[in-house]
């Protein structure tokens, strides 16, 4: 096995928010938004399989609603602090059998606001858990299959800046089969997909998660 460690620190400049249409604010252009980042962390490789661990600090201006509804005035006030752990493990269980899988938790809070209620508080839309697992199955007697299932989990959040507003957690499940094939000369590929096979309900951000889906696609190169 090899094993490498790094650090890393990013600075960067962001376009401040373009106001949605529902604040009292409506089509303003924030200010320019600086954020930094720290990271701390290690890659190994066992056995056909890449291993990643990481400490990470993300300092970012804050953006809201000043009365914490759809209708307020959206403003820059105080910053948030992402704090967490991300763990990552990707490549060959078997011959047969690909894997992907991360883990990240995160401590997330507000600081300098000028709005000391809001001091301690989690930002908005930010889940403090999230967990993946992606696998595909290609096996060895049927050349061109390929088999994959996904799982994910995301953990609660809030919708509010007072944090009076839980967002529920959710879990998702997508399946698909792929089959790879010479058709008419051509390297042609099927695919069929589920996703959220559960038919799961959830927030995505600011809007509700796409339902169960089955979708058929045929692609090939000319």
């Amino acid at each position: 096995s090899q094993t490498t460690l790094y650090a890393t620190y990013i600075e960067s400049l962001e376009q401040g928010a373009i106001v949605g249409p529902t604040y009292a604010n409506a089509d303003q252009i924030l200010e320019p938004l600086v954020s930094r980042q720290y990271e701390l962390g290690a890659k190994t490789s066992v056995d056909g399989m890449l291993l990643t661990a990481a400490l990470f600090q993300i300092d970012k201006a804050n953006e809201r609603s000043d009365d914490g509804t759809p209708t307020g005035t959206y403003v820059q006030d105080g910053r948030q602090v992402h704090r967490g752990l991300e763990l990552s493990a990707a490549g060959s269980l078997t011959d047969e059998v690909g894997i992907l899988a991360g883990l990240t938790l995160m401590d997330n809070e507000i600081r300098r606001s000028g709005d000391p209620s809001l001091e301690g508080k989690r930002p908005t839309w930010v889940f403090a858990r999230t967990f993946k697992v992606f696998a595909e199955y290609s096996p060895a007697a049927l050349p061109g299959l390929g088999i994959t299932a996904g799982a994910y989990f995301n953990g609660d959040g809030y919708q509010d800046p007072m944090n009076t507003r839980k967002i529920p957690g959710y879990n998702l499940l997508d399946f698909g089969v792929r089959y790879q094939a010479p058709f008419f000369g051509r390297d042609t590929i099927a695919r069929l997909n589920l996703t959220n096979a559960t038919d799961e309900r959830y927030w995505a951000a600011t809007s509700p998660g796409a339902p169960r889906k089955l979708a058929f696609t045929v692609s090939t190169r000319f």
